[in-house]
């Protein structure tokens, strides 16, 4: 199975932007999946752009993952790889939408929460689950579970694909446990004041879960023998670095890099 879902958050006007002379909102949403785009500085539309799904100013971390992850996370559970990636300008709201906040968690914590809350439901199985978390930041791959470990390689492996060499892989045993190795993490990456944003996120970051699950069942040719179905699968979350033009943020020296 192989789908690509395109969606489009938009967040909402802050205070420094209601005080711009011009009018500071460059889209509009028009309905559930529509969103126009304006000409700067005035409500003149330009062109209309469709979408998967469209998330208004006033929605939660909450919903995209009730109408994006939460059917990804069954899939991933049925054995299907999946990968959710936030792409757009810096302050847009890419971390936030990852990380969230205390009143508002991200697709990750949510993520996490909810993977344990359905592993103990599956009393037929037993479960592993391991994270990575790494940052690429000036060419360079980071582990960010493991302090020191840096400028990583990345290999082809004939059995398992893409891996990387000498990655950190932290196996968890409860929803407390992973997000607290996911703080852990965050507390690494780097962030650094532009013109668009005072924490901008410098760095693209993969927080992949790796879950295996593994269950008994009676051989379909002879009952009374037992075998085991292992079912693996990985769901890698990335919050990509911004993609605006330098001019735009002011930034230089290492924060340019």
């Amino acid at each position: 199975m192989e789908k690509i879902i395109s969606t489009v958050r938009i967040r909402p006007v802050s205070s420094q932007e209601k005080a711009m002379p011009s009018n500071p909102v460059c889209i509009t949403q028009l309905n559930s999946k529509t969103v126009q785009a304006l000409k700067n500085g005035s409500t003149t539309a330009a062109d209309n752009f469709v979408y998967d799904h469209v998330f208004g100013g006033d929605s939660l971390n909450s919903d995209v993952y009730d109408h994006l992850l939460a059917s990804l996370l069954v899939r991933a559970l049925e054995g299907y790889n999946v990968c959710v990636f936030t792409y757009g300008q810096t302050s847009s709201g890419k971390t936030h939408t990852m990380k969230g906040g205390s009143k508002d968690p991200g697709l990750i914590p949510l993520l996490l929460t909810n993977l344990f809350n359905q592993l103990t439901t599956q009393t037929t199985t037993t479960p592993q689950v391991q994270l990575e978390y790494v940052e690429i930041y000036n060419e360079t791959v980071n582990d960010l579970l493991c302090r020191g470990n840096k400028d990583l390689e990345i290999r082809g492996d004939p059995a398992k694909g893409v891996v990387i060499k000498g990655i950190t892989s932290k196996v968890v045993h409860g929803a407390n446990e992973a997000l607290e190795l996911f703080a852990k993490g965050e507390s690494e990456r780097r962030f650094a004041e532009t013109k668009m944003n005072h924490t901008s996120s410098r760095s693209h970051c993969v927080f992949k879960v790796h879950v295996v699950l593994e269950k008994v069942v009676a051989d379909p040719d002879n009952p009374k023998v037992e075998r085991k179905i292992k079912t693996t699968s990985a769901i890698n979350l990335i919050d990509l670095a911004g993609s605006e033009g330098v001019a735009k943020t002011d930034a230089d020296g290492e924060r340019l890099k």
